[in-house]
This record gives structure tokens, C-alpha cells and sequence, in this order.
């Protein structure tokens, strides 16, 4: 067992690490306001993602994040996003409150499953290691509107995980499984954006955000740093002229 373990656990350990792209992808990248009805507008983040306390820390950069985004009245807009280009995404914004300061709440959902497998040099013994589970999303993002080009955006909310995973080991003559449950429960979130209008179709989007499971015994926080590329039929802000 041990011997197996020398050649196989760099490789299930690796599967772990891959498995932090599992984790919630809270960032919006866009302001409270909506995407014009009947218009399209697009974001591409590149993003990296840190866990910090416990003991430890890790901060890894992720594959980027694509949305897409499509108006449907004047206050409301829908979200498709496929986050890390690994894991599905979907969102309702409500802009209920425009002008100086904006408000909106974005209701969203995000579901993942990953599977890992590797074999032994001699081919006697197998180890995979899967996750999957998903994320339910409620933030508030408000909008402190400096001008017609730039916009402050803090979010602050809530998200409710079920996550479950799974290593296995496997031979000829025996089968061990070891099942864990991780983020499973309510998390907080609080993050910091700020929205850079070039044109009338180009923004940028740097944003942050903090998470803190509120599960008995968790420890430390995972953030998810970003920095979005946003283009197509942006939010209306003439208002402010």
C-alpha cells in the first residue's frame, strides 16, 4: 500500500489541486446595471484563485472565465457563464434602484463535476480522485457611479454550497474509497470592484472577492481575483451626463 501510494499520491494530490476550480466563482465583473433589452454584451476574465488559514495557503492561477449576457427589460438581464471553462453558470440581475448610486440583486447558480484518474507504472493499481456538487449565488452589487466612464461596484452576499468528493484506490484484490464533503453549507462573500468604461463597448473590470465558509470548524478564506475584458451592448450610463 505504501508503495502504490509513493507513485500514485503526487498524482491524487495534483486531482485536489485541480479541484479548486471547483470552487465558487463569485465574481460579476459588470455593474448593478443591465444589459440593454434585446442587446448582447460579453466578458472574458482572466483569473487566479488563493486559499489562506488553516495552516496553509495556495494561490494558483485558473483558466478564464467566459459570460455572456442578454438584456431583457430595462432592469433586468440574464447570465450564461461557463466559469474556468470548466464549470456551468447561470444568473437573473434586477436593477431595482438607478441613478447616483445603483443597487441590484443577481440570483445565480453554478454546478461542476471533475474526475481524475491515474495507474500505476505497472499497471496492477488505479487512484481517482472526483468532485462535483454546486453553488447557489444571492449577492447584492451596488454601483457608487464617479462619472460616465467609471463606476465603484462592492458586492456583499451570501452562497450555499453542496460539494462532495471522492479517492479511490483500486487493485486486483482490493477497493478503498474515502468520500469527504468540502464547502458543503452557507458562505459569506465580500467583494470589491471597479468598472472603466474606454467607449461605449469596451470596459474594464478589475474585481475581488473574499469567501468564509460559516461551517463549525472551517478555517482561513478562499478569494477569487480577476480581471474582466467586457465588450458588446454595455449598460446605458448617459444618464449621468
Amino acid at each position: 500500500m505504501d508503495n502504490r501510494w509513493n507513485v500514485l499520491g503526487p498524482i491524487v494530490g495534483l486531482g485536489l489541486i485541480l479541484s479548486l476550480t471547483g470552487c465558487p466563482n463569485p465574481n460579476t465583473y459588470g455593474t448593478p446595471r443591465t444589459t440593454p433589452p434585446g442587446r448582447v454584451s460579453h466578458s472574458l476574465a482572466a483569473e487566479a484563485i488563493g486559499a489562506h488559514g488553516g495552516g496553509g495557503s495556495l494561490d494558483i492561477p485558473t483558466a478564464p472565465t467566459y459570460t455572456l449576457r442578454v438584456g431583457a427589460t430595462d432592469n433586468l438581464d440574464v447570465g450564461f457563464r461557463v466559469a474556468n471553462m470548466t464549470t456551468l453558470g447561470a444568473d437573473a440581475k434586477f436593477n431595482f434602484l438607478k441613478g447616483g448610486f445603483d443597487i441590484a440583486v443577481d440570483p445565480g447558480v453554478q454546478v461542476f463535476y471533475y474526475s481524475l484518474g491515474a495507474t500505476s507504472a505497472d499497471g496492477t493499481t488505479t487512484a481517482k480522485t472526483s468532485v462535483s456538487g454546486a453553488y447557489l449565488h444571492l449577492p447584492l452589487l451596488f454601483g457608487a457611479n464617479l462619472s460616465e466612464s467609471v463606476t465603484l461596484v462592492p458586492t456583499l452576499g451570501i452562497m450555499y454550497g453542496i460539494v462532495s468528493s471522492s479517492n479511490t484506490v483500486s487493485s486486483p484484490d482490493e477497493n478503498e474509497s474515502v468520500k469527504a464533503s468540502g464547502n458543503t453549507g452557507l458562505i459569506g462573500r465580500f467583494g470589491l470592484g471597479a468598472d472603466f468604461r474606454l467607449s461605449q463597448s469596451f470596459a474594464l473590470h478589475p474585481e475581488v472577492t473574499v469567501m468564509k465558509s460559516f461551517k463549525e470548524g472551517s478555517e482561513g478564506v478562499v478569494y477569487l481575483a480577476g480581471l474582466g475584458f467586457n465588450f458588446g451592448a454595455l449598460p446605458d450610463f448617459s444618464d449621468l451626463k
